[in-house]
């Protein structure tokens, strides 16, 4: 089996390159081209150069996207942007979501330092995502941080500590309902006078 690899270039009807790419078989490739690029109609002249290997071929294709600068290759193409051409309406809305981005990430610190003070209050993290529109994970991530403990093992003791507070509640108030009700009467059967 041969390892030759064809570097081709593709240059339009004014003969300015469009593209650079390597294959080791070039109609298929080409067909490929012709079903994703939306620039591939100006595509008027093709030129395919075979190279021994195909490392040889992959450092050719990178020196010569770097000297030649064609108009579509994205990886390797330093120097020389590919010309975009936006309407006026994604200009205005790319526009204002940098503005959004920009002040959402200028907030981000505040959002957090209270984020982390909700935590230790006891919001949950669900709380803080539906109140914020970040993640729960996010807000994972800061719990752990907070208290240097998976946030499982946290919220378990925190549920704990509400469960035996509870429990002490109830406790106190059996204590305050004897208290009120009174010693238990002696009456032989063991139940409290008040019960036979």
């Amino acid at each position: 089996m041969s390892n030759h690899t064809a570097l081709y270039r593709l240059y339009d009807s004014d003969d300015q390159l469009l593209y650079i790419g390597i294959t080791t078989y070039p109609p298929k490739r080409f067909v490929e081209h012709e079903r994703d690029k939306p620039w591939w109609p100006q595509v008027a002249r093709r030129d395919v150069e075979w190279i021994e290997s195909r490392t040889q071929a992959e450092t050719a294709e990178r020196c010569a996207i770097a000297a030649e600068g064609p108009k579509y290759n994205r990886i390797h193409n330093i120097g020389h942007p590919i010309a975009a051409e936006m309407s006026s309406e994604s200009v205005a809305v790319f526009a204002n979501y940098k503005r959004h981005r920009e002040a959402r990430l200028a907030l981000e610190p505040s959002v957090m330092e209270l984020a982390d003070r909700g935590l230790k209050a006891g919001a949950t993290v669900g709380q803080l995502a539906a109140w914020t529109g970040l993640t729960p994970e996010v807000f994972r991530r800061r719990a752990r941080a907070v208290w240097g403990v998976p946030v499982a093992v946290a919220l378990m003791a925190r549920r704990a500590a509400r469960v035996w507070a509870v429990r002490v509640r109830m406790v106190r108030r059996a204590v305050r309902a004897l208290a009120f009700i009174g010693p238990p009467e002696s009456s032989g059967t063991g139940l409290p006078g008040r019960c036979r």
